[in-house]
């Protein structure tokens, strides 16, 4: 593992491994339902399959989490379960957690929810549900681990509707940015060298269509 470069060249770091997986994608819930989706090709994009929240959360937690931490959170467990017993101090377990928006989809509603009924009526909870850091500190508090807890927020070219408008919070316009182009096949159209479309996932407001984890030991 390669911890950057340096001025004397590349710092290494400590070797790791890919002891787990976990995958909650528009193929199903599981890692078995995303290589058998690879493998028969049938859905590209689109609403997560067979995912119900009160399969993995109590009623008031799932209300409490907006879909995206849901996704990471189970995805996490995932991993770690598929990656046994793991011999690990607490205090120094950490999580290091990827997402391109947070919680939009909570977001958009309580945009639209403010603009019908006033601000008294938007969720006390819409900070720390719509934050890029919930997935992160969602599997950190239910994992029990103490260690660094960090993000990696990137944003890539989307195509969605939200509805909000940039020069009017509470408008109902839409913002829709779209760059698509003629491709051979539907099927690899996202593996293209020169790709210029983004497959959206969750219904519209929501970005939000899948999570995947890796458990490093």
């Amino acid at each position: 593992m390669q911890l950057g470069i340096g001025a004397e060249g590349p710092v290494p770091g400590r070797r790791v491994a890919v002891t787990g997986l976990g995958a909650v994608t528009c193929c199903g819930v599981g890692v078995e339902a995303l290589w058998d989706g690879l493998l028969h090709p049938a859905v590209v994009g689109g609403e997560v399959r067979g995912f119900d929240p009160t399969d993995f959360f109590g009623p008031k937690e799932a209300r409490q989490l907006d879909r995206f931490a849901q996704y990471s959170i189970v995805s996490a467990d995932m991993a770690v379960e598929d990656a046994g017993e793991l011999a690990v101090d607490p205090a120094k377990a950490g999580v290091v957690f990827a997402t391109g928006v947070g919680g939009l989809d909570t977001l958009a509603s309580q945009v639209l929810l403010y603009d019908e009924k006033g601000a008294d009526r938007v969720s006390p909870r819409l900070v720390p549900m719509m934050m890029v850091n919930a997935g992160a500190a969602g599997i950190s508090m239910r994992l029990g681990w103490r260690g660094p807890s960090e993000v990696i927020c990137t944003a890539s070219p989307m195509a969605w509707t939200l509805p909000i408008s940039p020069a009017n919070p509470t408008a109902k316009s839409r913002l829709w940015v779209s760059v698509q182009r003629v491709v051979p096949s539907p099927w690899m159209m996202t593996f293209l060298p020169d790709m210029m479309r983004f497959i959206i996932g969750q219904p519209p407001p929501s970005p939000c269509s899948a999570s995947g984890m890796l458990a490093l030991s």
